[in-house]
């Protein structure tokens, strides 16, 4: 594979610490344990269990779950390695290797380790030397007294840029309208916080702890945004309100990929509360077609960072309404819920591969969320985050 470098990639790592897939570990010293030896995170965990218990329910962890794996037995090696090379980047997690313009058998492949996702040994793991962040203690370490011989301090690790060969993809790689698929680093770089030197890690990795929470954590997701509703003058039999919407905590576009869809609604409830009537969305999202002979982008009304959107309601009340709700809610796989669809439809829902589709479908949906709602009315107004 080629060295794949996005243009923001931390000048002070290795040169080739982001050389994908990661070259296969050389042999470990004699003096190790099969503990210090091993790539599993699990093992890693041993010492650092806090770091195992964050980063086990992370979507690095889960970047090699169904949907993915499922995807890939569909995938020529090419294509597999091409998605791998971030979603599982170690060159012990391929199932093949290219050698001379040819692909074949991986020898170092290891399929328990493959189902990992990004390991610890993905980001801090080269050439058997553990390299990471410098102490939070700020104090030197007696690294002969440490397992796997100490580590290698690197200033990188707590650089926004460390992010960006994973998080920005080549200018000449599937961009549309002028911007990458993946475009998260360019964002950030135009975002305030980025103006500020506000890395990543103070907002995805508070306090080191690997979690990476993102779009399909609300609490994050709360912090990204202020939700200011208002209620406005409407004739007899309708309801007219604004929903204000500002990308006050996300350090780039929120959200900043393709894959999530923001839906905000008002919904017209009966005097149990219930649902009576809903209006179209409104809907903040990339959405793009992907997979044609007529790949594009469709729409992008995504809020950029320091950035502000309203949306109006004017929608005639419907009979039995006895109060209004105005309600924001995520999706954060929306575009991979029709992909998979699409998939089962056109492949064996009962193979293997679609069997992890429908899968990772069920996981999709089950990851939605209502995310902020306010009811509107005469009477007291009431805000509630669910």
């Amino acid at each position: 594979m080629a060295l794949l470098l996005a243009p923001g990639c931390p000048k002070t790592v290795a040169p080739d610490h982001w050389l994908r897939p990661v070259p296969v570990q050389r042999e470990a010293p004699e003096h190790w344990t099969d503990l210090e030896r091993s790539l599993m995170p699990e093992d890693c965990g041993a010492c650092h269990p806090a770091q195992l218990q964050a980063w086990s329910s992370s979507r690095h962890a889960l970047a090699t779950g169904p949907g993915v794996a499922g995807q890939l037995r569909l995938f020529g090696p090419a294509s597999r390695a091409s998605c791998l090379s971030c979603h599982a980047p170690l060159t012990e997690q391929q199932d093949v290797v290219e050698v001379d313009g040819e692909w074949l058998a991986n020898p170092s492949h290891d399929p328990a380790l493959a189902t990992r996702g990004v390991a610890c040994a993905g980001c801090h793991l080269r050439d058997r030397r553990v390299v990471g962040p410098p102490p939070l203690d700020g104090q030197p370490r007696d690294m002969s007294s440490l397992p796997h011989d100490g580590f290698v301090i690197d200033e990188a690790f707590t650089e926004a840029s460390f992010c960006s060969p994973c998080h920005q993809f080549p200018a000449h790689w599937r961009a549309f309208e002028g911007k990458p698929l993946e475009n998260t680093w360019n964002e950030w770089l135009e975002s305030p916080q980025g103006q500020a030197g506000q890395p990543c890690q103070g907002c995805h990795m508070p306090d080191r702890l690997h979690r990476f929470a993102g779009i399909h954590d609300p609490e994050m997701t709360r912090s990204a945004f202020t939700i200011e509703a208002r209620e406005l003058e409407a004739a007899e039999g309708r309801v007219v309100a604004e929903l204000v919407m500002a990308n006050t905590g996300a350090g780039h576009h929120a959200p900043t990929y393709t894959t999530p869809r923001i839906e905000i609604s008002l919904v017209q409830l009966d005097e149990a509360g219930e649902e009576v009537a809903r209006s179209e969305p409104h809907v903040i999202q990339r959405a793009v077609v992907l997979g044609t002979d007529d790949d594009r982008e469709l729409f992008d009304t995504r809020i950029p960072a320091g950035e502000s959107r309203t949306f109006g309601f004017d929608e005639a009340l419907v009979d039995g309404t006895a109060a209004a709700r105005l309600e924001v809610r995520v999706l954060p796989d929306h575009h991979y819920e029709g992909l998979y669809e699409d998939l089962l439809r056109r492949h064996d829902p009962s193979s293997e591969a679609g069997l992890l589709i429908g899968r990772a479908l069920e996981q999709a949906k089950a990851g939605r969320y209502l995310l902020w709602s306010r009811e509107l009315g005469s009477g007291e107004r009431r805000q509630r985050e669910p």
